[in-house]
C-alpha cells in the first residue's frame, strides 16, 4: 500500500550541529519570520549551519548517523527499516511560519529527494509561538489543510502515517489529537542512540454531535468568519469558543469537530440563517 508521511519540522537539523552558544541564539531567534525580520546575526549564523547541515547529510553514508542529525529523518527512515518504501509514497513537511522552520524544510526536502522519495513543503500561516492568538490561527489553518486533502488520499488507497518524532512539543500535543481523526497511525522515536520507533494505532473514536446539532446555525456562520458576542453564545460550550476583545469564534476543537461533522448536517437539511430566505 502506497503511504502518505506528514512529518512536523521542527528545528533539530540545526541545534543538533550548533554549539551551545550558538542553540541559544537559535531559541532566542526561533519566531523570526523572514530574512526582513531576523537580525543579521541570525541570519549569518543560520545560512552558516545551513552549510554544515547540508554537507555532512550529502558525505555520510552510516545510516544511523544520518538519522542522528535530524528527529524529522530519524523518524522517516526508522518507519522504512520496517516498511516498504513504494516509488509512490508521498511526504508532506509541515513547517513553523518561522524562518528556522522553513529553512529546515527545505533542508531536508533536498535531501530527501535525493533519495528519490517525493516531499513537500506545507507552512501553516501564523504557526509559530510569539503568541497563542497566532499560534491557534496556525493549527486552524494546519486543520483546514488536513481537512481539505487527507481524505482525498484516503479515497485513492492511501494510508495515512502522522510521524510526530520532529518539532516542538506544543505542536506534538496538538497533533497527537488531530492524528486521531486523519491519520491511520502516529510514529515517534525518542532521541536516543537505542530508542525503537513506536506506532500508535488509530483509536476507534466516535464524536457527540450533539453540540453540534443544537447550534449549527451559529458554529456554521462562526467557521465562515463570523464573531458573536457574548450574549449571543452564552449557551455553547467553552471547549468549542474561543475569545478574543470580546469577540467570540471557534476554538481549534470546534473546528476540528465541525470538519468532522459537517457533511452529515449540510447534505442533512437546509440549515436556517437569519436573512436568508429559501
Amino acid at each position: 500500500m502506497s503511504k502518505l508521511i506528514l512529518s512536523t519540522v521542527g528545528t533539530s537539523l540545526l541545534t543538533n550541529i550548533a554549539i551551545k552558544d550558538e542553540r541559544k541564539k537559535l531559541y532566542d531567534n526561533s519566531n523570526c519570520l523572514d530574512e526582513n525580520n531576523c537580525s543579521q546575526e541570525s541570519l549569518k549564523l543560520i545560512s552558516e549551519l545551513e552549510k554544515k547541515a547540508l554537507e555532512k547529510l550529502n558525505k555520510e553514508t552510516n545510516n544511523t548517523r544520518i538519522r542522528r542529525l535530524s528527529a524529522e529523518l530519524n523518524g522517516i527512515f526508522g518507519f522504512y527499516e520496517n516498511n516498504k518504501q513504494s516509488k509512490d509514497d508521498i511526504h508532506f513537511l509541515i513547517t513553523t511560519d518561522t524562518f528556522q522552520g522553513k529553512k529546515c524544510g527545505e533542508i531536508i526536502k533536498k535531501y530527501l529527494e535525493t533519495k528519490n522519495i517525493q516531499a513537500q513543503i506545507y507552512t501553516p500561516q501564523e504557526l509559530t509561538t510569539r503568541t497563542k492568538y497566532n499560534f491557534e490561527q496556525g493549527i486552524k489553518e494546519l486543520l483546514k489543510w488536513c481537512d481539505q486533502n487527507l481524505p482525498s488520499y484516503r479515497n485513492a488507497g492511501y494510508e495515512i502515517i502522522f510521524n510526530l518524532t520532529g518539532s516542538f512539543k506544543s505542536l506534538q500535543g496538538y497533533m497527537n489529537t488531530i492524528a486521531m481523526f486523519y491519520a491511520d497511525k502516529i510514529i515517534y522515536i525518542f532521541e536516543s542512540k537505542k530508542a525503537e520507533l513506536i506506532e500508535i494505532p488509530k483509536l476507534p473514536i466516535e464524536l457527540d454531535t450533539d453540540i453540534i446539532e443544537r447550534y449549527k446555525e451559529k458554529i456554521l456562520l462562526m467557521s465562515e468568519g463570523y464573531n458573536y458576542s457574548d450574549k449571543e453564545i452564552f449557551e455553547i460550550p467553552n471547549i468549542i469558543i474561543d475569545e478574543i476583545d470580546g469577540n467570540f469564534f471557534l476554538s481549534v476543537w470546534g473546528e476540528l469537530l465541525w470538519n468532522k461533522t459537517k457533511d452529515k448536517f449540510l447534505t442533512k437539511e437546509l440549515i436556517q440563517l437569519p436573512y436568508l430566505v429559501f
